[in-house]
């Protein structure tokens, strides 16, 4: 498939929808739900609480506490493909800074109740308290429902990496960076049949070799358009954090550009495939690529 864009041939634009996006608001929403709880519970919070009130506090907060570090997984360190999009980066920052809030305004709550109930106290203002159990609870009973409701474990990218005379290096990954548990697609990468045959991959050594496209199939645009494609076939292990990384070359030149779909498979993703693709090109002509189901 070829264009005619005015553009330099310095670089290369990829046009790509980027599941981290949603990934990444997926996840942070569950902090951000139980930080507006939290500040409902703040206002609706009595004036005074007894000692009762504290005493059952004192044991709930240390059962929240561990239950939100354990579902939130605040001392994972997930490997990601590649930087994520603006949207993504924004809401990693804000889960990021809840995540971290959260426990503190816990220990808080705990510190409070512990003093409340010191020396026979009978009782005080118990908004802190109110504050922390409701955003507390409400973060790990929204981390549960998104973790349970089916949504992707495995994101899919490609990225342009270079422009030379021999073409366009191209970096194409599969990342668990979102997964709770190992899973193991069969990973596809479809090449547009107009470079399939050009196609080079990076191999360990650092040297380009031919990946062996031996099957065919055809990827159907939103507009109805067909692009015939040829790829291969293997399966990987992801465990959570990891990623599998592969660098292609495709032989494009000026005003050339090329289909790449990258694509998952398994019983354990949504509706069993989770797929992304990309127009690569020399131009920085953009345009979002969007495959018919």
């Amino acid at each position: 498939m070829t264009g005619a864009p005015e553009a330099s041939a310095l670089g290369a634009k990829l046009c790509v929808v980027h599941p981290a996006s949603a990934a990444s608001l997926e996840r942070a929403a569950p902090p951000v739900v139980g930080l507006v709880v939290g500040i409902i519970g703040f206002l609706v919070a009595p004036e005074r609480a007894g000692e009762a009130f504290f005493s059952a506090s004192a044991q709930i907060v240390p059962v929240l506490l561990l239950a939100l570090v354990l579902e939130a997984r605040l001392f994972a360190s997930p490997r990601r493909v590649r930087a994520p999009t603006s949207v993504a980066h924004m809401a990693n920052l804000a889960r990021q800074a809840l995540g971290f809030a959260n426990p503190v305004v816990l220990l808080a709550a705990e510190a409070q109740s512990l003093w409340m109930i010191r020396d026979g106290n009978d009782g005080g203002n118990p908004w802190l308290t109110a504050v922390g159990i409701g955003w507390g609870l409400v973060t790990i009973v929204g981390i549960a429902i998104v973790g349970t409701a089916g949504r992707a474990r495995v994101t899919a990218t490609i990225k342009v990496e270079e422009v030379t005379a021999h073409g366009v290096t191209i970096e194409v990954g599969f990342s668990n960076e979102f997964g709770d548990r190992a899973v193991r697609p069969v990973l596809n990468i479809l090449f547009d049949s107009t470079v399939a045959e050009s196609v080079r991959r990076r191999n360990d050594d650092g040297e380009w070799a031919g990946p062996r496209l031996l099957l065919n199939a055809t990827a159907t645009l939103s507009d109805g358009t067909t692009v015939r494609c040829r790829y291969n076939a293997q399966r990987a292990e992801l465990t959570p954090g990891d990623a599998s990384v592969t660098h292609f070359l495709l032989p494009l030149v000026s005003e050339q550009r090329a289909l790449v779909v990258a694509r998952a498979d398994s019983v354990e993703l949504p509706r069993g495939r989770i797929e992304h693709a990309a127009f690569v090109e020399r131009s920085w002509r953009a345009e979002h690529v969007e495959l018919r189901a």
